[in-house]
């Protein structure tokens, strides 16, 4: 499992993206803001999502976050350097990271009544109690799969937000999300809400 390689997967996503660009910058002479966005939903972030949980931290996501970025750079007619962060908050586009978030965070949602938490393992009324236990686990593999980083995102949530049904998290986390427009894990990793 562990040279499991999801290379050829990512080259396809790229390749639909890198079309996708060239496509958009054809049609934005022809096509207002609105209408580029929707061609952009249905061709680009479909593919990113589709099965980001599986792949995603297991293959080359710079370089798609890279075509996203030049994606909205030609929608929005934006200079080749020019800072795109602003962009993504602005108008509710989701990063390949904030996408691995959002899906991440949904299926440990669906998931929690088959999930252990801390209280399962004593009667005491703690801190962590209404935390999702972190399987043991021996490598650093499992520590890129979706099942731990979301419980990890789950465990950093408020007691409120957890409390939330899945529709109402998702609003929520979208929003959330949209603000920090992420360029990598790194900045997952502490989101508190």
């Amino acid at each position: 499992m562990d040279t499991l390689s999801w290379k050829k997967h990512n080259e396809e996503i790229c390749k639909k993206l890198s079309q996708l660009c060239y496509i958009i910058g054809q049609l934005r002479n022809t096509m207002d803001k609105k209408s580029l966005i929707s061609y952009y939903y249905a061709y680009g972030e479909s593919a990113i999502r589709y099965g980001i949980t599986i792949w995603a931290t297991n293959s080359n996501h710079n370089r798609i976050l890279t075509l996203q970025k030049r994606i909205i750079r030609k929608i929005f007619r934006l200079g080749y350097n020019e800072s795109v962060r602003e962009t993504f908050r602005k108008e509710g586009i989701q990063t390949i990271y904030g996408l691995y978030y959002l899906e991440s965070l949904q299926y440990i949602h669906k998931n929690l009544d088959k999930l252990q938490h801390n209280s399962d393992n004593h009667k005491y009324n703690t801190r962590t109690s209404n935390q999702i236990t972190i399987p043991r686990h021996k490598t650093a593999f499992y520590e890129r799969t979706s099942k731990y980083n979301g419980i990890k995102y789950h465990n950093n949530l408020t007691n409120q937000t957890k409390a939330l049904d899945l529709t109402k998290l998702k609003i929520k986390t979208i929003e959330k999300i949209t603000y920090l427009a992420p360029y990598n894990f790194q900045e997952l990793d502490n989101i508190k809400f």
